[in-house]
């Protein structure tokens, strides 16, 4: 199951947010947003508070540091400081502590991603001054990484690690991460707390070394671009970043160079920005915190069960132990497991696994965390509806009732009739989804008194073809998302089916858009008033040829009335409805696709086709009626989508 709704990968790295800062708030050492998440009210309050102390002493380092953390904060969060505004902080470290390893620090840190001779002097002169400083460990390790120095790289990995500088909830979810990545793969991650614990873990602890982990931003880095495709066995990329308009157009462009060339299996960490893989997004399969590449189809879901089953370590989610200074960053991580807890919480309770309740339990923590219980309640339900059925139908029965018309789209031969909606109903009322049977009913209809002039007639005489309550009859008297209900549901009933023989993997049944019903109806005519060809509503012989109300074209034909089909000499068939494979079909071999019932399309409230009650001189392939209400003139017909 691919899911692409509500619920969308959190970034890692930028995102902030918390409780508004206490005005009597006192000053706290401040941390990246990538360590600790704090609200920008707290950021402006400790800048304020630090400038403070700098107006008291302005050789203390502390301040210094604390102050341009904040500000720099408030740049990554959006909030009017300005890259000229940090320059200027950095200029004034400059006079008023340029001996120290805070100056050095800051100097090199208010870089950006590309390093000039003068940033590594600073890097080096603040390692000197504070070999043993953590601030300075991913900036080290950065360092190396591009230097592609690996003896230094290890190095400054084993210490960063025994610094316990990083959370374990961080170190415990990159672990998940690696471990969603067949071996040997390539992964594409996108900031810090989704790239240097794994890089940690890999070389500290040799968790995981066989993964290639491909930082996107880092990738626009030439150097490190070129040492990383070397030594995976690609091919250099020989453009860069000033080649392209934008900086992701650039990391697309490189995404498509990897896998072009790579025989490795690829995957996207569930946090690197859609935009990137945006052009193959159907080729995308979640398989627990990363998306893997693929053309051709695979059982995600299984793969999934088995990550969290058998791969993850999931205690940390279980269960606080430590007060974390980064919880609320460790929890927004979290937030990234949901797409794939979700699905396999759906696989659990459609196989009635007792795992979907601790699966529950974990999805309600995580939820809880991030304040996402609304929205994760509202997929439950919407699973709980589309994934449950109790109903068995062959796939083949299905496809057997649709005709192709393009590469992608397939028509409904027939309106959907009494007997096929039941099958509906009846699965419903088994799942015991008794607030969807309410919305789906059709309403009862007392033909008899619908035309009170016909209301003494006998029923061979008003309903010669059948009554329109039968089941070959087509449903009628249903609301809009009644029908888009059904569709839902047959959607549901195709895609969840193994058969063999299935034709197809995935498809979507839905109302057609005007543009395809007519379409449909037009059929292998392209200029036609009628789904057939010519102008009239009878053949030669005088049978009609839909089901309408004739009374307008009742004195305009003097043709014989001799065809057994109408049913009546004297009218078209049907007082009412009729069974849905009535009269002739169309070029293309579909029944009834004008008259008998009006067929819903997907715009709410409007009709094509003309029902038993249209005027057969309006029931034309460009008309259209609309509808407010239910009616016993309104049904639908569906279409097949292959996805």
């Amino acid at each position: 199951m691919k899911l692409k709704n509500i619920l969308v990968a959190t970034s890692l790295v930028l995102l902030a947010a918390g409780a508004i800062a206490n005005s009597e708030i006192e000053k706290q050492t401040v941390y990246s947003v990538v360590k600790q998440k704090q609200h920008p009210d707290w950021y402006r309050e400790q800048a304020n508070l630090w400038m403070n102390e700098i107006d008291k002493n302005s050789k203390s380092p502390e301040a210094w540091l604390n102050y341009y953390t904040a500000k720099r904060m408030l740049k990554i969060l959006g909030q009017g400081v300005t890259q000229e505004d940090l320059n200027g902080i950095v200029k004034r470290l400059s006079t008023e502590i340029p001996n120290s390893f805070e100056y050095h620090y800051i100097a090199y840190w208010n870089r950006g991603l590309k390093t000039t001779k003068e940033q590594q002097i600073h890097l080096k002169k603040a390692h000197e001054l504070g070999p043993n400083r953590v601030e300075l460990m991913d900036d080290l390790f950065s360092h190396y990484l591009i230097e592609n120095d690996r003896k230094n790289k290890l190095e400054v990995a084993k210490r960063w690690f025994n610094t316990n500088d990083i959370s374990a909830g961080l170190y415990a979810w990159n672990y998940n991460m690696l471990q969603s990545v067949d071996a040997n793969g390539i992964l594409f991650t996108n900031g810090d707390n989704d790239t240097y614990p794994a890089f940690v873990l890999q070389l500290a602890k040799g968790v995981r070394n066989d993964v290639i982990v491909m930082n996107t931003s880092l990738l626009t880095v030439k150097k490190y671009c070129d040492n990383l495709l070397k030594s995976s066995g690609l091919p250099v990329f020989e453009k860069e970043v000033d080649d392209f308009d934008s900086r992701l157009d650039f990391q697309k462009a490189i995404v498509e160079h990897i896998k072009k060339h790579s025989k490795r299996s690829i995957y996207f960490a569930v946090t690197v920005y859609p935009e990137l893989y945006a052009s193959f997004k159907d080729e995308l399969y979640n398989v627990g915190l990363a998306f893997k590449w693929s053309i051709a189809k695979f059982d995600n879901v299984a793969v999934i069960k088995r990550n969290f089953e058998k791969k993850y370590l999931l205690d940390y989610l279980e269960i606080d132990l430590m007060n974390d200074l980064s919880s609320g960053v460790v929890d927004q991580a979290n937030a990234n497991y949901l797409i794939s807890m979700l699905t396999l919480y759906n696989h659990y309770e459609q196989s009635e696994d007792e795992e979907g309740k601790d699966m529950e339990y974990l999805i309600d923590r995580i939820a809880k965390k991030n304040g996402l219980q609304a929205e994760v309640q509202q997929v439950l339900e919407k699973n709980k509806r589309e994934s449950s059925s109790k109903m068995s139908i062959d796939p083949r029965d299905i496809e057997s009732e649709f005709i192709q018309l393009s590469e992608r789209l397939h028509a409904g031969i027939t309106e959907i009739s009494n007997a096929q909606y039941e099958l509906f109903l009846t699965d419903m009322l088994k799942q015991k989804r008794f607030d969807d049977l309410i919305i789906a009913k059709s309403e009862k209809v007392d033909w008899r008194n619908l035309k009170p002039e016909y209301k003494d007639y006998k029923n061979e005489v008003l309903f010669p073809n059948g009554h329109p309550d039968d089941a070959k009859a087509p449903v009628q008297n249903i609301t809009f998302e009644a029908a888009q209900m059904y569709c839902q549901w047959l959607t549901t009933i195709y895609n969840s089916t193994t058969h063999k023989k299935k034709s197809f993997d995935n498809v979507v049944f839905r109302l057609p858009t005007e543009a395809e019903w007519e379409l449909m109806a037009r059929g292998t005519l392209e200029t036609n008033a009628y789904p057939w060809n010519g102008k009239y509503c009878r053949n030669s012989k005088g049978c009609y040829l839909g089901n309408w109300d004739v009374s307008d074209l009742a004195e305009k034909y003097d043709l014989p009335t001799d065809c057994e089909s109408c049913g009546r000499q004297d009218e078209d068939g049907g007082f009412f409805t009729v069974p849905v494979k009535s009269y002739l079909p169309n070029s293309v071999g579909l029944y009834n696709i004008s008259g008998n019932i009006a067929e819903m399309i997907s715009e709410k409230g409007k009709t094509k086709g003309g029902s038993w009650n249209t005027k057969a001189g309006v029931a034309l392939i460009v008309h259209s009626e609309s509808f407010e209400n239910t009616s016993p003139e309104v049904g639908f017909r569906v279409v097949m989508e292959i996805k």
